[in-house]
């Protein structure tokens, strides 16, 4: 009977300050560098999206994509920019990879910090795979999205355009991509991480490794002398949650992993608990 109590206490205590912690109004990551994104819709784009609910449709999905995964998975705060977010151009007639980002470099206005963004839909040769293409520059400056179908010539669903999307944007911030063998189990099953190149049609759109996490967070914080900056304090925090889910696993590490409920000093477990949200949690992980 004594243990029962116990078992109660301490799941009540547990849960009554996961519940305050839940509440809390604010997100509790810290976003540690900002990127603006700017998005040039093309002729061929709006010829096919004729109308400004199409077009937003699609826009603000890559948007609210980009925002809340770079947020959540690797506290990198995307935004639009205030100026210009959304363009229309025109490539003409190029279909070709190196054609149009030579374009868009010519074209283009650039600032540190901004990313631009290129829907086309065209059909690019060398990009075929039917359900993700896109393609970064060599020199991480800009990116664009394909959003035809190549088998059928229609329209890629928004799911498939904001992985792309997100998979392209972490090329910018500076991930080779990772390629189906033996040494990336996480890109053979039927749900793969998002930087996978292989069977595109089963990303994940917020799936990253702890590797993943780890380049990027090298790449855009290169320089960072600030040691919460550093690319271990979110590895640590993703690594309890595996594929998406860091909040609440590193809630629940802090629950039943690092503290010890002790029912002759429920105090020191709630000292501990928030010692540990503090310092593992909050920092980059959403309530």
């Amino acid at each position: 009977m004594f243990f029962r109590k116990v078992a109660v206490a301490a799941a009540f205590m547990a849960g009554l300050l996961f519940a305050n912690y839940a509440q809390a109004q604010a997100p509790r990551y810290v976003l540690d560098k900002t990127y603006k994104v700017r998005i040039y819709l093309d002729k061929s784009f709006r010829d096919q999206y004729r109308t400004n609910q199409e077009r937003y449709q699609v826009t603000d999905g890559i948007f609210n994509s980009l925002k809340s995964v770079y947020a959540q998975q690797l506290a990198l705060n995307v935004v639009s920019s205030p100026t210009a977010a959304l363009t229309d151009v025109d490539v003409g007639t190029l279909a070709d990879i190196n054609g149009i980002h030579q374009w868009m470099e010519r074209n283009l206005s650039f600032a540190s910090g901004t990313i631009n963004i290129l829907l086309v839909h065209k059909d690019i040769p060398g990009l075929a795979g039917g359900h993700n293409v896109g393609a970064v520059d060599s020199g991480r400056r800009q990116v664009f999205v394909v959003t035809k179908q190549w088998t059928n010539g229609g329209r890629r669903t928004l799911d498939e355009i904001r992985k792309t999307t997100v998979h392209e944007i972490g090329h910018y911030f500076g991930h080779p991509g990772v390629v189906q063998d033996s040494r990336s189990q996480d890109c053979r099953g039927n749900v793969v991480r998002v930087m996978c190149h292989d069977r595109p049609e089963f990303r994940q759109i917020d799936f990253f490794s702890a590797l993943d996490i780890d380049i990027i967070r090298a790449f855009t914080l290169a320089g960072s002398s600030d040691p919460k900056r550093a690319p271990a304090r979110v590895v640590d925090c993703y690594q309890f949650g595996g594929s998406g889910s860091s909040a609440n696993s590193c809630l629940n590490y802090c629950t039943s992993g690092k503290c010890v409920f002790n029912p002759q000093d429920p105090d020191s477990y709630a000292a501990c608990y928030e010692r540990c949200i503090s310092n593992e949690c909050n920092h980059i992980c959403p309530n």
